[in-house]
């Protein structure tokens, strides 16, 4: 009986599709190395938070359908980071 379970086991990890490393990330998931330039990293931080920043006028990220996340590898950067609504850093 163990051996029929661990036989299908196989046959089902077969079929699935093997996933990318690094995943493929839709547009609103950026990730920072520190080989990338800091004025593009502030620039899309900033952008993120004019959309969703809940600033001006007052409340405007909180029912937006936009979603950020800002991922970082390890390391030191000299950024910034608003968050506003709907923002994962």
């Amino acid at each position: 009986m163990m051996l029929r379970i661990f036989g299908c086991l196989l046959v089902v990890q077969g079929l699935a599709s093997p996933q990318p490393n690094p995943p493929t990330w839709p547009s609103s998931v950026r990730v920072f190395g520190v080989e990338d330039p800091v004025g593009m990293i502030q620039s899309a931080v900033n952008e993120a938070y004019r959309i969703n920043g809940g600033q001006s006028p007052s409340d405007h990220g909180q029912f937006s359908s936009e979603r950020f996340a800002f991922l970082f590898k390890p390391g030191h950067y000299n950024v910034e980071v608003p968050v506003g609504y709907y923002t994962q850093v």
